[in-house]
C-alpha cells in the first residue's frame, strides 16, 4: 500500500496536468499527518520532477501547543534540508466564525510566501475524506452544481494556482504511509471538538452513512464532486461563448445584452450568462445567492413593454443594479 500512494501520486500529477517540470512549489504544511505525508511524498519525487520545495507553515497561535507544531515542521524540514518560510497570524472577531477565519488567513499567509519566492503554484493536502465532507457540508447548507464541485484538484486563488494532488487518496491510505516509514506528525484536538460542523459530518455522519447505508460513501460523494466539475466545466465554457453572441456593449462596469436572446437559452444556460455577466462588472459572483439568480431570471421574463422605455430596476449586492427594456438587459456596478 505504502508504494501504491506514491504512485497514485505519480499518476496524479502526470493524469491532472497539475505541475511542469521544474516548477518552484510552496507546499503548506501545519505538522499534521496530511501535510506531513503531503510532503514526504512531494520530496521523494522531487528529483523526477526536477522540483525546487519551499515549506510553508502558518502558526495561528490559537492553541497552547501551536509552536510545538512549528518546531515539528522546522526540525523535519532542517532533516530534508529543505527551505522553510514560517508565518504568525492572529485570529480576530467572532469565535462561531473561527473555522473559516483561521481558514482564510491561512491561504493569505501561504499566498504571500508563494509571491514572495516567485513560486509557480501552492500545493495543499487535501484528500478524499476531506472533499467527500465538504460535499456532505454543501449539501446540507444548500448548494447547486458549482457547489458540489467542492474541492479542485488545480484551481486559481486570486492570482495563485493552488493544486491538490491527494484528492484520489484517503485519510487510511496517508496514516498507513506516516506509520510505514515513520513520518512524525502532531494531532490538532480541535479536529475532534464537535462543535464544528466538519467534525460532526467526519465523526458522526460520515460514519453514519458507511455503515448503514453504503460503506463506499465517501468514494461515492467524491465520484459526485469530479463529475460536477466536469459538468460545470462544459457549461461555463459554453456559457462565456454564448455571453459573447449576445453581448451588445460592455465597459468595466456594466454589460448591455440582446434580453430576448438571452431568454431564449436554456434555463441551465441562462443562469450561468447572468452569473458570468455578474463576475465581469464585479470580480466575483461570491456574494450572489440563488434567490438573487431567480429574481434576475424573472426580470428578464417579464413581458416585453412598447418604445423600448425601462421597465423595472433590481438591486443586487455590491452595487450592482439590472434594468430591463424591451429589447435590452442591462447590468451595471455603481451609479446609473
Amino acid at each position: 500500500m505504502t508504494m501504491n500512494l506514491l504512485e497514485t501520486v505519480r499518476q496524479t500529477l502526470h493524469a491532472q496536468n497539475l505541475l511542469r517540470t521544474g516548477d518552484t512549489l510552496v507546499v503548506g504544511v501545519s505538522g499534521g499527518a496530511d501535510s506531513m505525508v503531503l510532503l514526504e511524498l512531494l520530496d521523494r519525487l522531487r528529483p523526477e520532477f526536477g522540483l525546487t520545495l519551499i515549506v510553508g507553515h502558518v502558526n495561528h497561535g490559537l492553541r497552547d501547543d501551536a509552536d510545538a507544531d512549528q518546531t515539528l515542521v522546522e526540525q523535519f524540514c532542517r532533516n530534508k534540508g529543505l527551505r522553510l518560510q514560517t508565518s504568525r497570524v492572529s485570529i480576530p472577531g467572532p469565535r462561531r466564525d473561527l473555522e473559516q477565519t483561521a481558514r482564510t488567513k491561512r491561504l493569505a499567509a501561504l499566498s504571500r510566501t508563494v509571491r514572495r519566492f516567485g513560486a509557480d503554484a501552492l500545493v495543499m493536502a487535501h484528500h478524499q475524506d476531506d472533499l467527500a465532507e465538504t460535499v456532505l457540508m454543501r449539501l446540507l447548507r444548500g448548494t447547486g452544481l458549482q457547489g458540489l464541485q467542492a474541492i479542485l484538484p488545480k484551481r486559481d486563488i486570486n492570482g495563485i494556482t493552488v493544486i491538490r494532488p491527494l484528492l484520489n487518496v484517503t485519510r487510511a491510505q496517508i496514516l498507513d504511509f506516516s506509520r510505514a516509514h515513520r513520518i512524525p506528525f502532531r494531532e490538532d484536538p480541535t479536529n475532534t471538538d464537535l462543535k464544528f460542523l466538519r467534525n460532526s459530518i467526519r465523526h458522526r455522519l460520515l460514519p453514519e452513512l458507511a455503515e448503514n447505508y453504503n460503506p463506499n460513501i465517501s468514494q461515492v460523494l467524491a465520484r459526485l464532486a469530479d463529475t460536477a466539475a466536469l459538468d460545470y466545466e462544459f457549461l461555463n465554457q459554453t456559457a462565456a461563448r454564448h455571453l459573447q453572441q449576445i453581448t451588445l456593449t460592455q465597459s468595466r462596469h456594466s454589460l448591455r445584452l440582446n434580453r430576448v436572446k438571452l431568454h431564449r437559452r436554456h434555463p441551465a444556460l441562462q443562469r450561468m450568462i447572468l452569473r458570468l455577466a455578474l463576475t465581469h462588472i464585479a470580480g466575483s459572483s461570491r456574494r450572489l445567492t440563488l434567490e438573487h439568480l431567480h429574481a434576475l431570471e424573472t426580470l428578464v421574463s417579464l413581458p416585453i413593454l412598447p418604445n423600448n422605455r425601462p421597465a423595472r430596476r433590481l438591486h443586487l449586492p455590491g452595487g450592482l443594479s439590472a434594468d430591463i427594456t424591451a429589447t435590452e438587459l442591462i447590468l451595471r456596478q455603481g451609479r446609473g
